[in-house]
């Protein structure tokens, strides 16, 4: 396989206070809507998304953190501890994604319950996260591009053999991004990570998320990973307080070490 380097996350960008509220009327953003899109197409950066987010006052202090994530990650699946429930407020969340991507995680649910979502939300992307088929993700797809046509089909797939990665492929022509989970009794959130070496497995040309059980001490090590298609890693359990509440202050240290030259 052909290899090259990822490059580190987003430069610095000018501090705002973490203890301001986003509000559509008041909200001054760290970095303008045109910026931070060509920042997202950059094929020289590697992305982060932060997953399992809930809070109003925690989105905004991430987003106002002198390094913002590139995406947020939206659970819509009742089981999981952070499920966002009545949480989100359409008209925030609207409002968040001329700031940052926004992705809606769902598990298993039904076509109308992801477009009545989408349509509420108007999110960036939905993350299919469960045991959703290839017929599944092309009906879906189908329905998704007639409604929404910039909105883009992330698929998570849970891995433990080399066998896992290969059998991705077959989704080329169906998904925008993938994610690579560690396969675990959870659907996702379970903290651990699988084998990163099996990466070389990966011979499908869709842009890959890295996920599962990453933690600040990570950072170096994912750095050194030389793979065409990384194009981002995702975080969600091992950077909180309690679910769906993040440390602010860890996660603004991993996307630090992460621009950082080694």
């Amino acid at each position: 396989m052909t290899m090259m380097m990822t490059s580190s996350h987003s430069v610095q960008r000018q501090q705002s206070s973490s203890s301001a509220i986003l509000q559509a009327t008041d909200f001054q953003p760290v970095i303008s809507p045109q910026t931070h899109d060509e920042h997202r197409r950059s094929p020289r950066v590697l992305r982060v998304k932060v997953c399992g987010l809930r809070e109003e006052a925690n989105i905004n202090a991430l987003l106002t953190s002198s390094f913002p994530p590139d995406a947020l990650g939206f659970i819509f699946y009742p089981k999981s501890p952070r499920y966002v429930g009545e949480s989100l407020r359409p008209d925030f969340m609207r409002f968040l994604r001329q700031y940052v991507c926004t992705v809606g995680v769902f598990v298993n649910a039904s076509p109308d319950t992801i477009l009545q979502s989408i349509e509420n939300f108007g999110f960036s992307a939905v993350q299919l996260h469960g045991a959703e088929t290839m017929d599944f993700c092309t009906n879906l797809k189908e329905r998704i591009k007639l409604m929404f046509p910039a909105l883009q089909i992330w698929k998570a797939f849970s891995i433990a053999t080399a066998e896992d990665l290969r059998a991705i492929a077959q989704y080329e022509s169906i998904i925008d991004k993938a994610l690579l989970d560690t396969k675990g009794a959870a659907h996702g959130g379970n903290g651990t990570r699988f084998d990163w070496s099996l990466l070389e497995e990966y011979s499908s040309h869709i842009p890959f998320f890295l996920s599962g059980g990453i933690a600040l001490e990570h950072a170096a090590e994912i750095k050194k990973i030389q793979h065409p298609y990384l194009y981002g890693v995702d975080i969600n359990s091992r950077f909180e307080t309690a679910p769906a509440l993040k440390d602010v202050a860890t996660v603004h240290s991993f996307l630090e070490s992460l621009a950082h030259n080694p």
